[in-house]
């Protein structure tokens, strides 16, 4: 089993990929990203074409294809990260894996397959769809807090699904209830998990204290105004120094962990969201004129919590646009886009959190 430091959970969204294509090889190779499917709300021009204007056709094909490709030059093949669809729509869920495992086996790519206790039906559709390449599939069981306030449940739940596949990993996701108590709850399901597991799948413990929106920072906050903890991080330290077993680490990088498909419509503030330490700075800027990425840029590559242009292809981006602001000032039209900062900003996270584990 790859030796695994961390597991940041990312939306299989243009951002997230750039993110994650832009790590070296060493650090790519001590993650496990998780890739969270996401309904489509627009279609690019191109596949729309293709489909003859037929969106169901565009979704039960053109649309599996174009994410496993993106995953393939994102990630490589060959290489172990953990799939989850539970996003989708639960009628086109079935579909999209059967075509999304039809297109996986032709690019290489090994995909592990994440369920919830709920999933058993999935879980054997899954098996059945692997079966046309003679693979068995292996699965990640994925298991909201909540569902520990009734462990009876949950265990009866998980019996038949631990008896009939094989599991590689399992997470008890927190999402935003990352309270010390829950991290110590999650901490010791995972060690009883531990002894029917035994050493070969790894046990994780998810959560994101990211905020939803940036409307609480103001763009003239103070410093210690534009700061927020990283309290899931924290909390995970305190388990994982204290737990008699290996707890992996996972968060939601940049995003609030709650998806919320209304954001998709939304316009985003021209704001940097960067991660120092045990913290996240906020470089807020105004929806409406995107200069302010350059003019935060300049902000935070002269500050001392600037990592430096070497630490990573995030933090060279906000150099080079920190020099273009220097050069063309607010006349400047090579501000970049929300997709832009939004994956310079996690691969800066992923970078910083990798080093410090």
């Amino acid at each position: 089993m790859v030796k695994v430091k961390y597991v940041p959970i990312l939306k299989l969204k243009a951002a997230e990929l750039s993110a994650v294509k832009t790590l070296s090889d060493a650090d790519k190779n001590s993650i496990l990203p998780f890739f969270e499917a996401v309904p489509s709300y627009s279609i690019p021009k191109k596949y729309l074409e293709i489909s003859g204007g037929d969106l169901s056709k565009y979704n039960s094909c053109i649309k599996v294809e174009l994410d496993a490709q993106n995953l393939l030059t994102s990630f490589g093949d060959g290489v172990p990260f953990i799939f989850d669809t539970s996003l989708l729509f639960f009628n086109y869920r079935q579909e999209y894996l059967k075509n999304f495992i039809n297109n996986s086996a032709k690019l290489y790519l090994n995909p592990i397959f994440a369920i919830s206790s709920f999933d058993f039906d999935v879980a054997a559709s899954i098996e059945h769809y692997c079966v046309k390449y003679a693979t068995r599939p292996l699965f990640c069981m994925r298991i909201n807090i909540k569902e520990l306030d009734d462990i009876n449940s949950l265990k009866t739940r998980l019996s038949p699904l631990l008896d009939s596949f094989d599991f590689y990993a399992c997470v008890v996701d927190l999402q935003s209830s990352i309270s010390d108590d829950n991290y110590k709850v999650a901490a010791r399901f995972l060690s009883e998990l531990s002894i029917i597991f035994g050493d070969d799948v790894l046990l994780i413990v998810s959560g994101g204290s990211f905020p939803k929106d940036m409307s609480r920072v103001r763009i003239d906050a103070s410093l210690d105004e534009r700061t927020i903890s990283r309290s899931d991080y924290l909390n995970w330290r305190k388990i994982n120094n204290s737990c008699d077993v290996d707890i992996i680490f996972s968060d939601y990088s940049i995003r609030h962990p709650v998806y919320d498909p209304s954001v998709e419509f939304h316009q985003s503030s021209s704001t940097i969201k960067y991660t120092v330490g045990d913290s996240w700075i906020i470089y807020k800027g105004s929806a409406s004129d995107k200069i302010h990425y350059l003019a935060n840029a300049k902000i935070l590559a002269d500050s001392s919590e600037f990592y430096g242009k070497e630490h990573c292809f995030g933090d060279l981006f906000i150099h080079e646009k920190k020099l273009i602001f220097e050069k063309e000032g607010v006349s400047s039209r090579s501000t970049g886009n929300a997709t832009n900062w939004l994956a310079a900003g996690i691969s800066h996270h992923i970078k910083v959190t990798i080093d410090q584990i």
